[in-house]
C-alpha cells in the first residue's frame, strides 16, 4: 500500500550507492576494462544491476497482486529494468560526465521524484482507473 514511498527510498538507496565516488570509480574502471576482462564485468552486473533488479521485481509483485500496479502484460522483470533505468540514467550520466560537481540533495531529490512518477503514472493502478 505504500509503493511510492518504497520505490523512493529504494532509488534513494540505490543513487547514495551508485553516485558516491566509490560507487562512480568502480563504474568506471568495470566499464573501461569490460573488453579485457568479460568476466569481472558480468560479475559486477550479478552483484550489482541484477540484485537491485530482483529487489525492484518482488516489489512489483507484491504491488501487482495488491492491485496497487498494473503492468499491461509487461514482465515484472522489464519492468523493473525500466524503473532502474529511469532512477539511474541521467544521474549517473552527469556524475560521470562532470567528475568535479556534487549534486546537491535538492537535485537528487528532483531526479527521484521524476523517475517514482513517471513509473507510477505508466503502471500504477490510478492511472489505469481512468484509462
Amino acid at each position: 500500500g505504500q509503493l511510492r514511498e518504497t520505490l523512493t527510498a529504494l532509488a534513494r538507496a540505490y543513487l547514495n550507492i551508485i553516485l558516491s565516488q566509490d560507487g562512480l570509480s568502480f563504474f568506471r574502471v568495470v566499464v573501461a576494462d569490460a573488453p579485457r576482462f568479460p568476466e569481472l564485468a558480468h560479475r559486477f552486473y550479478v552483484a550489482g544491476p541484477d540484485v537491485m533488479t530482483a529487489m525492484i521485481s518482488e516489489l512489483l509483485a507484491s504491488a501487482t497482486a495488491s492491485g496497487e500496479l498494473e503492468l499491461s502484460g509487461l514482465e515484472r522483470e522489464a519492468a523493473a529494468r525500466l524503473f532502474i533505468n529511469l532512477v539511474r540514467s541521467e544521474p549517473q550520466l552527469q556524475c560521470l560526465t562532470h567528475p568535479h560537481a556534487t549534486p546537491s540533495t535538492k537535485q537528487i531529490d528532483q531526479w527521484i521524484d521524476a523517475a517514482v512518477t513517471t513509473f507510477m503514472r505508466a503502471f500504477g493502478r490510478e492511472r489505469h482507473k481512468s484509462v
